[in-house]
């Protein structure tokens, strides 16, 4: 499946996408989503955007080691349930303990208590995935590159402004030395021509406002030079900043992409731990379930998982008590029951209380012996806490078997408690008198 990264509307990439490989799987009794990251499938566009402006991108994307992958799983136009892994990366393999996997739904819930391996591997196929966007990508090198070329036309900016302004100095030196010479050699050819005569003050007067304005100017044009100084060496000390923020962000995104690559060594090494300890519970209880059924042999079952009554009779009224254990006849390795024998002589009402003070779940079924399915089957959502469960069924005269069994995995080892009453229509119990001896 090609996951899309989100578009971009500040930093990132405007468009990019990567592949994720993904698939349905049942593990103990829950429908699971499994998947594994494909690191090297990444690709992008050649727009990125950096602080809101878009740029050209070139070179090979980033391959980022976990992403975000959410969706929600849809069977049909109906929706089954919803997942979202924040750090999805490259699995070990895409199997209940060797990879990494999502609950999406229980299968109590979508195909009954005890559904069959065709119809698990039915369901499973007929399941689809919408997608969510995974967070934006980014490039840190990219990133650093162009903020590299802003900083080299910012300063190329400054060295232009700088060199402008010296030469409109420059210009308006040799304007004001101009005007100096010609005011002085004016001044001199008056002299020379009052000599002998009265002495007129006015060049005298001129000349010297002349050079009074003139000395105004060179300091008006000092002041500004010195303006433009503090100005540039400002801009000068901002781009420094800039730059010194620059490398400290590429320092962190650094330390942080590697975090980000070390997350995938050490999840995997949890992982396996992991795998290991559920590999090696899940062989033993295997074990324990290969050898208690080669205990009863045939004696578990009259046909398709349908339990053998050879645990004892149930008496209407009276209790029956038994215990679960691992020597008991199971389903499979994760379900143990025990069947009773319950003969009917009469069409009657019948409501079976059932209750386990120790262990975390229980369930019944009420199967008639010679043909057809369970009458009456209870149970619960894998997860809940349910130690006591009723249930009231029409039972036409006949020979029954009920099964009492837990319904959460592996989670046995307790006591329990049943007892069955003939009710009336109302749920009240119906005592019937014994018929008395014949003399």
């Amino acid at each position: 499946m090609t996951v899309p990264f989100e578009h971009a509307s500040s930093d990132g990439y405007v468009n990019a996408t990567v592949n994720v490989t993904y698939s349905f799987i049942a593990c103990s009794g829950e429908v699971h989503i499994a998947y594994s990251l494909n690191e090297g499938s990444v690709s992008a566009g050649s727009s990125y955007r950096l602080d809101g402006k878009t740029y050209s991108a070139s070179g090979a994307p980033p391959r980022p080691s976990s992403i975000r992958f959410a969706g929600t799983v849809y069977r049909g136009p109906s929706p089954v349930g919803s997942f979202a892994d924040g750090l999805a990366g490259k699995a070990l393999g895409m199997g209940c303990f060797s990879g990494q996997t999502q609950k999406i739904a229980n299968l109590s819930d979508v195909l009954g208590p005890k559904p069959t391996a065709a119809q698990v591997t039915a369901y499973l196929n007929s399941l689809s995935l919408q997608v969510q966007f995974a967070e934006v990508l980014r490039n840190a090198s990219i990133e650093s590159s162009i903020r590299a070329e802003q900083r080299k036309a910012e300063a190329e900016a400054a060295r232009q402004a700088a060199e402008q302004a010296k030469a409109e100095k420059a210009k308006v030196d040799a304007v004001q030395a101009a005007a100096a010479k010609a005011q002085a050699e004016q001044a001199q050819r008056a002299s020379a021509g009052g000599a002998g005569g009265p002495v007129n003050p006015r060049p005298a007067i001129d000349t010297a406002a002349a050079q009074k304005q003139a000395e105004a100017d060179r300091l008006k044009q000092l002041y500004e030079q010195g303006e433009r100084t503090r100005a540039a060496l400002e801009e000068q000390h901002r781009q420094e900043y800039l730059a010194g923020q620059a490398a400290a962000e590429a320092e962190r995104q650094r330390q942080l992409q590697a975090v980000i690559d070390a997350a995938p060594a050490a999840m995997a090494l949890g992982a396996s731990l992991e795998a290991a300890v559920d590999g090696w519970d899940a062989r033993r209880r295997d074990r324990a379930f290969a050898a208690s059924m080669a205990k009863w042999g045939d004696r578990c079952f009259i046909r398709n998982n349908v339990g053998k009554p050879k645990d004892g009779l149930v008496v209407l009224g009276e209790p029956v008590r038994g215990k679960l254990t691992a020597q008991d006849c199971g389903y499979n390795s994760e379900i143990r029951f025990k069947a009773y024998l319950l003969s009917i002589a009469s069409p009657m009402r019948i409501q079976f209380d059932v209750h386990t003070p120790t262990f975390r779940q229980v369930a019944f079924a009420v199967t008639p012996i010679e043909k057809g399915d369970a009458v009456i089957a209870t149970g619960s959502d894998m997860g809940e806490f349910q130690r006591s469960v009723s249930g009231t069924v029409e039972l036409q005269p006949g020979e029954y078997t009920v099964e009492l069994y837990n319904v959460y995995a592996h989670n046995w080892g307790g006591s329990f408690e049943m007892v069955a009453r003939e009710v009336d229509a109302y749920g009240r119990p119906i005592v019937r008198q014994k018929a008395a001896p014949a003399n």
